[in-house]
């Protein structure tokens, strides 16, 4: 019991400090068979061609801190064409790792170009323990040559 609840302050207080950084995650390495028809997106060229990259290929071990204490990773981040995003992770501490669950939104702003744009990522639901919901991120995304560079902005 008192391993139990040493484990989850750990990770309670791994989740509460989040730095800026730029995390990268590998594409996965089949195309989803998905298209953006649906999807919310800005109407240029440059967010077309982005959200086509973001749909089609989920991110893959994306650890969105570098905070010390418990590990927290995204094993996989699937973006769906009706501005959803579903994602698998791991919470790890003092040698014992649990898998979990997050779900949200996501919006994109206009492009810079085919492979970065500027997203809002809302989290709207977890089952990781010590992680808030109803959690916005701003990021700076890049998918680029099979990986995810990710910047908080």
């Amino acid at each position: 019991m008192f391993r139990s609840a040493l484990v989850l302050t750990t990770l309670l207080l791994a989740a509460c400090g989040a730095k800026k950084t730029e995390p990268k995650a590998t594409a996965s390495a089949a195309p989803a068979e998905e298209s953006i028809a649906g999807a919310k997106i800005p109407d240029d060229a440059a967010s077309k061609s982005f959200a086509e990259k973001l749909i089609k290929h989920d991110a893959t071990n994306f650890k969105p801190t570098d905070a010390a204490g418990a590990g927290f990773i995204y094993r996989t981040v699937d973006f769906k064409s009706d501005n959803t995003w579903w994602a698998m992770a791991e919470m790890s501490a003092d040698g014992e790792t649990i898998e979990c669950k997050e779900q949200g939104t996501w919006e994109l702003d206009t492009a810079a170009d085919e492979h970065t744009a500027p997203m809002t990522w809302t989290l709207t639901r977890t089952s990781c323990a010590g992680r808030p919901e109803n959690n916005v991120l701003r990021l700076k995304v890049n998918i680029e040559k099979g990986e995810y560079r990710i910047v908080f902005r």
